[in-house]
């Protein structure tokens, strides 16, 4: 039996056509049988190879291999960016420490953009932005991770074996866990992701403002752990009030919104109560993340805002040193409860599998765009 394809002359223009067919994203495979059986019927060579170069050109404009062109450079640019910069360092195993940090991220990175545990995004644009805001949370942290272990001096050894592996997972572990939790094939509802980021987003900022007008940083994570546990309790409080679940017209996980109006989507997530506790930890895990990024980022780049903990027999040139060492503990401590909590949340989102049929299937090659 033959079909479209075989009938095909082997010609310049029928192999490019087969590279735009490749190039097609996932969901739209019927567009290259339909483009070969088009071309068959083409006769002369130079409308064989216009047409051709349109379905190349269609397949290279769309929005996904765009996005997939411009991550892969970008991603060719931070690798670059990490060697050049790692360059000057002398210790060898802190240098590929520091090169594998950047590595993983950028593999879980990818790894959430292709179908599988981690990816790919929801379909839900909060939760969506909860991705882009996590990802970029995660990333920020790791560069000031990157430059403080970059230009140590001291203890590299113990920075190069002990320090940067443990850091690498804490950091690899939070971001895997937001990828996952809001992954088309999470059970979190958006809403309680919604919730979750913006107490997180607030909790950070309550910590960040009175730090910023009246230095120095706290010398303890006394006022950070408060700023988190204010965060969760706010975001159970508020989830409690309306979960949702049976009986409410619910955001179905992974889909734009709301159902149709009036419609009511059963099971559509976790219970109520795992959607309290999920909401709580999101915005825990938010709110740790950020208030790492300004403690850390102050101790490193703004001398006033480290607080003076030595004691009076350490010498003047080594006091500021010592007083940033001994202020960044209390917070990578804090990063790395923010890792253990961003594990509860996606194990506690993986509880509900999300049910087949409220998935909605690819759109087919001859789906359309209605206002």
């Amino acid at each position: 039996m033959t079909g479209p394809r075989d009938n095909v002359p082997a010609d310049g223009a029928a192999r490019l056509l087969s590279v735009a067919a490749w190039l097609l994203p996932e969901g739209r495979g019927q567009w290259g049988p339909a483009m070969r059986a088009e071309l068959a019927g083409i006769e002369p060579a130079p409308a064989r190879w216009r047409f051709a170069l349109g379905c190349l050109r269609v397949a290279l404009t769309r929005p996904r291999l765009l996005g997939t062109a411009a991550c892969a450079l970008l991603t060719l640019g931070v690798i670059a960016a990490a060697l050049v910069t790692t360059g000057g360092v002398a210790y060898g195993p802190l240098r590929d420490a520091l090169v594998g940090l950047v590595v993983v991220l950028l593999v879980l990175a990818w790894l959430g953009r292709l179908r599988g545990p981690l990816g790919p995004a929801a379909r839900a644009g909060t939760t969506r932005l909860l991705r882009a805001g996590g990802c970029a949370l995660v990333g920020a942290a790791a560069v000031l991770v990157f430059a403080e272990f970059g230009a140590a001096t001291g203890r590299v050894e113990e920075r190069a074996w002990v320090g940067l592996p443990i850091l690498t997972c804490v950091l690899g572990v939070s971001m895997t866990a937001l990828l996952a939790v809001t992954s088309l094939r999470s059970a979190a509802p958006a809403r309680a992701l919604r919730i979750g980021g913006g107490c997180g987003a607030a909790a950070a900022t309550a910590f960040t403002a009175p730090v910023l007008l009246w230095p120095p940083l706290p010398p303890s994570s006394g006022r950070a752990l408060a700023a988190l546990a204010g965060a969760a309790l706010t975001a159970m409080l508020i989830t409690a009030r309306r979960p949702v679940d049976a009986g409410h017209e619910a955001e179905v996980p992974g889909s734009q919104g709301p159902g149709p109006e009036g419609s009511q989507v059963e099971d559509s997530g976790p219970e109520g109560g795992d959607q309290v506790l999920i909401a709580g930890l999101c915005a825990a895990v938010v709110a740790a993340l950020a208030i790492f990024i300004v403690a850390d980022g102050l101790l490193q780049f703004a001398a006033s805002w480290v607080p003076h903990t030595s004691p009076a027999n350490v010498a003047a040139a080594g006091r500021l040193a010592n007083d940033r060492a001994g202020a960044e503990d209390p917070y990578f401590g804090l990063l790395a409860l923010g890792a253990l909590l961003a594990t509860l949340l996606w194990a506690l989102a993986r509880r509900s599998p999300v049910p087949e049929s409220l998935t909605p299937p690819p759109a087919g090659p001859d789906a359309t765009t209605t206002a």
